[in-house]
């Protein structure tokens, strides 16, 4: 990186964060570490600080105490606290099908949909088609037709109209 873009720091930067990445990795857990990296990588390279015109990027070497807070507390709630060296949503993990934002199983369903059958009668030419059922509620009153918007047609009165 130093030789090919030219940035003198940003390897030095790298390794400390790696560092300290490792020593939460040996404190809190995986899971910790791992919420860490992904929130200072996203903020390191989302916001940029510019000084006369340049922009540079944040240095991301030193622990950010409310990154970490929120990266631990974070896992605390989604009960990934035990798990030390092992990423649990990897595949063949505990929780593989887990959802990782959540850290919560997915919702099961119990009870599957049943397949509906469609029976087809066959009437004869001769007999004549059965008559619709009656309406449900006859006292209802039906809606009145809607002059108000109708594609091309609008009204911008339509609401200040005297019947």
């Amino acid at each position: 990186m130093r030789v090919l873009y030219k940035y003198m720091t940003l390897p030095d930067w790298i390794r400390l964060h790696k560092a300290n990445c490792d020593q939460m990795l040996s404190k809190d857990g995986f899971m910790v570490a791992l919420r860490y990296d992904i929130k200072m990588r996203a903020n390191t390279w989302q916001f940029k600080l510019t000084v006369n015109g340049v922009k540079y990027i944040l240095d991301f070497s030193k622990v950010r105490q409310d990154t970490y807070k929120e990266a631990y507390s974070q896992a605390r709630a989604n009960g990934e606290l035990i798990f030390k060296t092992v990423n649990p949503y990897a595949t063949g993990g505990p929780g593989e099908k887990w959802e990782a934002v959540t850290g919560t199983c997915p919702a099961r369903t119990t009870t599957p949909t049943p397949a509906l059958r469609v029976v087809v009668q066959q009437t004869a030419p001769s007999q004549a088609a059965p008559a619709l059922p009656a309406k449900s509620n006859p006292t209802k009153p039906q809606p009145v037709n809607n002059p108000g918007y109708q594609e091309s047609n609008f009204n911008p009165n339509f609401r200040n109209r005297v019947n």
